[in-house]
């Protein structure tokens, strides 16, 4: 959908009053005191990330007939895919609220082994015995802090060799004009924790998704 005449007025005003902000950062495009760079990885942490086109793709890699976990589903367009192509025996969604997804009615709730948990989702997922899921897909507070509290529980309820997949792996949101925390969480947790990389899904807008594989060993928590 392209934008009205009005939509365009407006977004060019603010596109000319945010370059008038931004620009004693832009000289050289030295914006890390706004935008904080990265934790840089080690190479090693990269060495067998394989890089696909979409999220679709990646569920493609992921494994079939398993426990697995989406933390933020809204109306569940994502989980249908995750249901759809994983055939998962337990799909266990959380969320804050589950009027999005019973008011577009897409039937997910009524597949056996589908289980909703409202309120919060670090404390939710708390509940869950260690080593319990094949992998937990992470879509839910995007704040630095939110992201930690989720891998914070998340990191050892995936089982030994299993995966942590994080979406909106960007730090800023063209749609919502703000900043996300997930690639901070994610690469500083990566680097204290010896995880791996092990996928990297683009998105149209660049609200890419990332996996990451947990050490079959019992390292660091």
């Amino acid at each position: 959908m392209h934008m009205t005449a009005e939509q365009g007025d407006w977004f060019h005003r603010m596109h000319t009053e945010w370059f008038q902000v931004m620009q004693p950062f832009v000289s050289g495009f030295q914006i890390g005191p706004v935008f904080p760079p990265l934790p840089r990885l080690r190479p090693e942490r990269l060495r067998d990330c394989l890089l696909l086109p979409s999220r679709q793709d990646m569920l493609v890699h992921l494994p079939t007939r398993g426990v697995c976990a989406e933390i933020g589903t809204q109306e569940g367009r994502f989980a249908e895919s995750i249901w759809t192509i994983t055939k998962p025996q337990e799909l266990h969604l959380f969320d804050l609220y589950d009027e999005p997804l019973r008011v577009r009615s897409s039937g997910l709730l009524e597949q056996p082994g589908v289980q909703l948990h409202l309120g919060d989702s670090s404390a939710n997922l708390a509940t869950f015995p260690d080593d319990y899921f094949d992998w937990i897909y992470v879509d839910g507070d995007h704040s630095y802090d939110g992201v930690m509290r989720d891998i914070a529980v998340a990191q050892t309820r995936v089982k030994p060799g299993g995966l942590l997949i994080f979406n909106d792996f960007t730090i800023w949101s063209p749609a919502e004009c703000c900043d996300y925390g997930v690639p901070y969480a994610v690469c500083e947790f990566v680097e204290q924790y010896d995880w791996d990389f092990v996928y990297f899904a683009l998105h149209p807008h660049l609200y890419n998704d990332v996996a990451l594989r947990r050490p079959w060993h019992r390292g660091r928590q």
